[in-house]
């Protein structure tokens, strides 16, 4: 695609550009897969053992060992068609998160796969903010309350904010 790309935009020139742009995008490649095995043991986790977590109604029961407490879990949670539409209608997490009461130790595995992900991301998009925000111009600054702000999910209503606010009078 980015061979495309050059050949149709570009000269020959540009191709010495090209075999560059593709070191550095390979090198980039190899420095993210050895970050994600530096956090992720990956020889625990195997595609099998998985699979039930990303789709608990289409997996093989036979990928949890029989003397497993957790089998018995999941071969009731299979039968379950309502459980079935809620799964279809939910994010992987929350689906997870609402069964805690009914099959807690299948909970308890799926969550320890799925939490690294989410917490992994947000340390870097923490750490990626603060380098937004502390700037060399602003190395002073204290970045407490600016860091709640940018990270949060919980949109300002400002309409509110103002209306509640009461006007300074004139003289």
């Amino acid at each position: 695609m980015l061979d495309e790309f050059i050949f149709e935009n570009g000269s020959w020139q540009d191709s010495l550009l090209l075999n560059n742009l593709k070191d550095e995008i390979c090198e980039h490649l190899e420095v993210l897969q050895v970050s994600f095995e530096k956090y992720f043991n990956l020889d625990e986790i195997t595609k099998k053992d998985e699979l039930w977590i990303r789709n608990p109604f289409l997996c093989d029961i036979d990928c949890i060992d029989d003397m497993d407490l957790a089998k018995d879990e999941l071969i009731d949670l299979k039968t379950k068609s309502l459980l079935k539409m809620d799964f279809d209608s939910k994010t992987l997490g929350e689906f997870w998160s609402s069964l805690r009461e009914a099959y807690p130790l299948l909970v308890k595995r799926a969550m320890a796969a799925i939490i690294p992900f989410a917490t992994v991301y947000l340390y870097e998009s923490g750490f990626s903010t603060l380098v937004t925000i502390k700037t060399k111009h602003r190395n002073r600054l204290n970045v407490e309350h600016e860091m709640r702000v940018a990270l949060s999910k919980t949109i300002p209503q400002f309409n509110l904010l103002i209306k509640e606010k009461q006007q300074q009078p004139s003289h």
